[in-house]
């Protein structure tokens, strides 16, 4: 997707909690790391993806109760992670460091993703 490793790092700089953020759509499409860590092999960025995409698929299934899934949070000993649906096909992950306020972050990037040009304004179906 052109333009998504800018889009990941105008993301990433939004917010000194977001840490990374990455933009998966059958894969990694763009990312931006403000950590000084390698980046991901292969075969966890795929792993990254695929899981990315169950998690949103099993959360979506009960959407048809409860509305449309804003975010997913998932917090690890480290590292923070909210996932966004954009469409039926795109997350987008960012990396949070503690502490940070969650409704600023899931504002920030709602905003974010509905505002931005790299994908048709008519696609950003859940955000």
């Amino acid at each position: 997707m052109k333009g998504a490793d800018g889009f990941c790092k105008e993301l990433a700089e939004a917010d000194e909690a977001i840490v990374a953020a990455f933009l998966i759509s059958d894969g990694i499409q763009g990312s931006h790391l403000k950590l000084n860590v390698p980046e991901l092999k292969e075969e966890d960025a795929r792993r990254l993806s695929d899981q990315t995409e169950v998690i949103m698929n099993i959360t979506r299934t009960n959407e048809q109760l409860f509305g449309r899934v804003a975010f997913v949070l998932v917090s690890h000993e480290s590292i923070d992670g909210m996932f966004f649906p954009v469409d039926s096909s795109t997350t987008l992950l960012v990396g949070l460091v503690r502490p940070y306020d969650q409704k600023k972050i899931a504002d920030k990037v709602s905003a974010m993703a509905r505002s931005s040009k790299i994908w048709k304004k008519d696609t950003v179906d859940s955000i």
